[in-house]
């Protein structure tokens, strides 16, 4: 079993009932953890039950496209990376593939050993990104991306990809004031209003349990600071 892939669960969705069984053994004899999808439905079930490393995505699925489930998962704060694997290889295609914030895109025929390849780059980095503690001394918490935990006085609760966004962008201005378009998603572009104010409110009730003398405050409706309670 290659290092690499020890304890990568990898979500495929994938219609071709065919194609998936023929990727899915190939991918478990690399020493990956297989989860099959064959529509967005199932997709979105998986995603939610699983929590996966990464996603191996066809764009032709039967009930939504694969550009549309890149839309809901990046909205939600999920930024686990996106292979996108299709036999539609015209440049638009290629082109939105990121733009929808997707990292690759394989074209089909696959290429198994290219595949896997990019697999381990992919995950190596991100969890070698995600591996980071950041930390406001004056407000007491501590944020730990890869656990998504937030500590606070020997207190800790957990949260979503999409809180965990949002509080790090917070700790990373040390209680300075953060404009609403500095919360962005995975793509780079700013969080859809309705998306954002939804994490902000999970999260305040979060932060109110673990740290009640803190608040994430609305200032002039424009922007949020993270401070005391007065």
């Amino acid at each position: 079993m290659p290092a690499e892939s020890h304890n990568m669960e990898l979500l495929l969705v994938e219609d071709d009932k065919n194609l998936s069984s023929v990727m899915r053994e190939f991918l478990l004899k690399q020493g990956f953890t297989i989860v099959c999808a064959y529509d967005v439905d199932g997709a979105f079930e998986k995603i939610h039950q699983n929590k996966p490393d990464l996603i191996l995505l066809d764009i032709n699925l039967p009930d939504i496209d694969g550009f549309t489930f890149l839309d809901y998962i990046r909205e939600e704060g999920l930024d686990m990376p996106v292979i996108v694997v299709t036999g539609n290889v015209q440049r638009n295609n290629q082109v939105q593939t990121y733009e929808k914030g997707a990292n690759l895109f394989h074209p089909k025929p696959i290429d198994f050993t290219l595949l896997v390849s990019q697999i381990n780059n992919l995950i190596n980095n991100s969890r070698k990104d995600s591996e980071i503690v950041v930390k406001s001394e004056d407000l007491g918490l501590s944020l730990n991306i890869m656990l998504r935990e937030l500590s606070h006085a020997g207190r800790t609760v957990t949260l979503t990809p999409g809180e965990t966004k949002v509080i790090e962008t917070v700790l990373r201005n040390q209680g300075n004031f953060i404009h609403s378009q500095s919360f962005l998603l995975h793509n780079g572009n700013p969080m859809p209003r309705k998306t954002r104010d939804s994490i902000i409110s999970k999260l305040r009730k979060k932060l109110h349990s673990l740290a009640p003398g803190l608040e994430l405050a609305n200032i002039k409706g424009t922007g949020f600071r993270l401070c005391k309670r007065e």
